[in-house]
């Protein structure tokens, strides 16, 4: 019988061929590889995501990692990248674990002012100055829930509708009149003496109406805008 002969340059050849592909597995992506690179995009894309802090960046990837379970990620061979680049966490080619939106609503809890985020989300729908007698009475419960479920379906509309949703629960009449009011003295649509005078003749439902409207980012409706333009009109001398 006859054998192949084995040399001493083949043999080398074969053993290099092997140390080459050992040294081509990369190792696994770790916890903070993902975290970095969750924190990196949230901190590139600030104006969007509300997140303009490092350190409530990191805190909020760490526990969105720790959420999504950093196995899954590894056993689905999602990179720290692809990761980072989600528009949705429902877009992982995974279903997440059960108790993720709760551990995530824990996260934003731990790791966001919802006070501040309110107070601007409030006031990047409408020209106001203090709104903490709104924000005061909402749920962090609910914002946080809120929030998570931004995180992992990223349906705006469905956010908005959820924002006006808990804006409505325990927000003071006369809260609402007085932000809407403040806001047009602060935007120099009416002197201080103008919004005294508004103020009797401005029905609270529709104060809450445009209100809640225009916080979601809607456009009151046709009627509610006259309505309000009426309320005006007296003390404007229109």
């Amino acid at each position: 019988m006859h054998t192949r002969r084995i040399t001493a340059g083949g043999l080398s050849a074969a053993l290099s061929l092997l140390l080459l592909a050992g040294c081509s597995d990369e190792p696994d992506p770790t916890a903070q590889d993902y975290v970095d690179a969750a924190t990196a995009a949230m901190l590139a894309d600030g104006e969007d995501t509300g997140v303009e802090d490092e350190e409530d960046a990191r805190c909020l990837a760490e526990g969105v990692v720790e959420a999504v379970t950093l196995e899954r990620l590894v056993r689905e061979d999602v990179s720290p990248r692809e990761f980072a680049e989600l528009d949705a966490l429902v877009d992982l080619p995974f279903l997440l674990p059960e108790d993720a939106p709760e551990r995530i609503e824990t996260t934003i809890q731990e790791c966001i002012d919802l006070d501040a985020t309110l107070q601007e989300q409030v006031g990047s729908g409408m020209p106001i100055g203090d709104a903490s007698c709104l924000t005061d009475a909402m749920d962090h419960d609910v914002v946080a829930g809120m929030l998570a479920d931004a995180l992992i379906h990223a349906d705006e509309d469905r956010a908005a509708e959820r924002f006006g949703a808990s804006l409505l629960q325990g927000a003071p009449p006369d809260c609402i009149e007085r932000l809407i009011l403040d806001g047009l003295v602060g935007d120099g649509s009416l002197t201080p003496e103008q919004a005294a005078c508004v103020a009797p003749a401005l029905d609270d439902a529709l104060a809450h109406r445009v209100f809640v409207t225009a916080a979601g980012g809607g456009t009151p409706s046709p009627e509610d805008q006259a309505a309000f333009e009426g309320a005006l009109r007296g003390c404007l001398g229109g």
